[in-house]
């Protein structure tokens, strides 16, 4: 029996050790769930296709013969949703893996015994390609995923050959065996120099991070434009979509259309690279993977001993000293320790720094034209893209200022926490202290994001003395709520459902709250647009007896107007009045949540 199938078997034993009955069922089980789904999805979707067909046939003919206009829609540049959806399930079997194999390496249950592996005859490559084998598992979860996203592909074109499922199946997994194998080789570098240094799994943590935003990055850069999956030329997920594409349409011919008021012309663009370049070029690229992984096992994974390090205590620094005097009493000693352990976090640095990738993101939306990307100008929801952004943007910033170091109460801090359990009134003061680290880090940051945000959007955004004081607000109410359901219901490990929970619970509540105070506060001329879409609505209307050069000027200049008039008509007693409301209502949460959360958090057994 090989090394590596051994390997894989008791990693398998162990994955489904929670089903031991199901092990021989299991793979059946995963095998015939995907191909089952891809004959429904195909059936339902080629039946659908050829009903489209005939609708569309009856649509032609009764445009010659009497004339009939069919509904417009209004678009810029579409293309075959097929590419879209090919080239987000590129990126999503490449990626996925890699945070699923680098987050295993952080749970808390250890399962590999060093002096079982250094006894053994294994090698590196054999430990590596066994747990390769054993996570293959993901593959027809992903392809059951990858058979409702071709849903409308098929609906589009049909089903082309038989063998046209076959081929979709094959270059949709080779991606997701380079992530697989990528997943592991990095977790097990990560693995391997935690046992030398701790402070390596800080480092994971971080990556893990950065690669979470990668592909929401990726994804977003995606559906920025709908034409973006034509111009990545050398990226591997362009090889595949290729691929995909030729397989599902039989052709190498992308329809492009484009829309302009009411008129709409539509031509070809010839795929790069073609089919044969694109299997020439993914199976290089995938066999490279492989044979670099192999060569460099030895090197990624290996057990060492782990050499104690002699550290001097140093003097406390200028910043602690000046939060201890700040506070004289005994919580100002506590905030101290509290901001020496989020100094000394990498992981805690590394999360909140992570906010600081929207407002890049959001330039590079606006330098692509985002709010044109899925709005036309002549659209009412194109003069509410950029709020609606900036709303978002805004409400995120606050809530994971507060829910990444909210969490960390009794995850990090279980220990301290058992301490000062046991003192009078010693739960309270921490659960205080924390609110105070929370602030010291979220307000500064709070400040600097949104002037970041207002140097982003540049002149299409003149709220900035609004924005300040609105986000220095939710983000110390959005602490005060996240902490107190975090007390309220303690989580004490860094992989738990307890923060799915708590975290729905934040959303109902502090979500609420704080789009009203920027309702309110920030974008109080949004309730002007609201209280007259009606009338609106006519006026957004393109007069189709003006020439094409008259409707484009009406198109760009009626967004316009309508958002100076809105600006300039603001109800400043309604605005008032309703910002009061509205810091009344986030006030009477905050100080109701920390109450309730101290008072459970006391009981807490």
């Amino acid at each position: 029996m090989q090394k590596w199938y051994v390997v894989a078997k008791n990693e398998y034993r162990l994955m489904t050790s929670w089903g031991r009955r199901l092990r021989k069922a299991i793979p059946i089980i995963l095998v015939a769930l995907p191909a089952i789904a891809f004959a429904i999805v195909i059936y339902l979707a080629n039946q659908i296709h050829i009903n489209v067909l005939i609708e569309d046939a009856v649509k032609n003919y009764l445009f010659y013969v009497y004339g009939y206009v069919s509904e417009i829609g209004f678009s810029f540049g579409n293309v075959d949703m097929t590419l879209l959806m090919s080239q987000f399930l590129g990126i999503l079997g490449f990626m996925m893996p890699i945070m699923g194999s680098v987050g295993n390496v952080f749970r808390e249950t250890e399962v590999v015994s060093k002096d079982i592996i250094l006894a053994s005859p294994l090698r590196s490559r054999d430990i590596l390609f066994g747990r390769f084998v054993a996570n293959l598992f993901f593959i027809p979860l992903y392809l059951l995923f990858a058979s409702v996203m071709f849903f409308p592909a098929f609906i589009e074109h049909g089903l082309n050959s038989l063998a046209t499922p076959f081929i979709m199946v094959f270059a949709a997994t080779l991606p997701a065996l380079v992530g697989i194998w990528v997943g592991v080789l990095l977790s097990s570098y990560i693995q391997t120099k935690s046992d030398v240094s701790p402070r390596i799994k800080d480092i994971g943590k971080a990556i893990l991070g950065m690669v979470g935003m990668l592909f929401g990055f990726s994804y977003f850069i995606l559906l920025s434009s709908q034409s973006s999956s034509l111009n990545w030329t050398f990226s591997p997920t362009t090889w595949v979509t290729n691929i995909i594409f030729i397989a599902v349409s039989g052709t190498n011919l992308v329809k492009f259309t484009n829309t302009l008021g009411i008129y709409s012309f539509y031509y070809y663009i010839p795929l790069q690279p073609g089919l044969n370049v694109s299997l020439a070029l993914l199976s290089i690229f995938v066999v490279l993977v492989f044979v670099v992984g192999i060569k460099v096992s030895d090197r990624l994974f290996r057990f060492e001993i782990s050499v104690s390090e002699v550290k001097t205590i140093e003097k406390e620094n200028w910043f602690f000293r000046a939060v201890r005097r700040a506070i004289p009493s005994p919580l100002g000693a506590i905030t101290a320790v509290q901001l020496k352990e989020f100094s000394r976090s990498l992981d805690s640095i590394a999360r909140m720094a992570s906010i600081l990738i929207f407002p890049f993101i959001l330039y590079f939306f606006n330098s692509l034209g985002f709010s044109n990307s899925f709005l036309p100008a002549s659209n009412l929801g194109a003069v509410l893209v950029m709020p609606m952004v900036a709303s978002i943007y805004i409400l995120l910033a606050a809530a994971i200022i507060a829910l990444m170091e909210a969490s960390q109460m009794t995850v990090k801090q279980r220990d301290l926490f058992w301490t000062y359990k046991k003192a009078p009134g010693g739960v309270q003061r921490l659960v205080y202290s924390k609110l105070l680290e929370m602030l010291i880090i979220g307000l500064p940051l709070g400040i600097f994001l949104a002037v970041l945000f207002q140097f982003t959007l540049g002149s299409t955004f003149s709220e900035i003395l609004r924005i300040i004081p609105a986000m220095l607000f939710m983000t110390t109410i959005s602490s005060a709520i996240a902490l107190g359901i975090y007390c309220a219901r303690p989580v004490f490990k860094e992989q738990s459902s307890g923060h799915l929970i708590n975290f729905l619970i934040y959303t109902v509540i502090a979500f609420v709250i704080e789009g009203l105070i920027i309702l309110f506060a920030v974008f109080p001329w949004i309730l002007n647009i609201i209280f007259s879409i009606s009338t609106l609505s006519i006026l957004f209307s393109i007069p189709q007896f003006l020439s094409i050069s008259s409707q484009l000027i009406w198109m760009v200049q009626t967004p316009i107007f309508v958002l100076t008039f809105a600006q300039l008509n603001i109800n400043t007693m309604l605005s008032v009045l309703g910002t009061a409301a509205s810091a009344a209502l986030g006030i009477a949460a905050a100080y109701l949540s920390l109450r309730i959360g101290i008072s459970k958090l006391k009981k807490y057994e």
